[in-house]
């Protein structure tokens, strides 16, 4: 059970990154158009 808990938590960890790294790109995108 801790293993697929810290399995699950990473998953977490690597979507929240992944999101915060696309915000980032349209960030700049929006940037770059205004």
């Amino acid at each position: 059970m801790n293993t697929n808990m810290i399995q699950t938590k990473t998953a977490y960890n690597h979507i929240a990154i992944y999101k915060s790294y696309v915000c980032f790109i349209l960030q700049r995108k929006n940037d770059k158009y205004t």
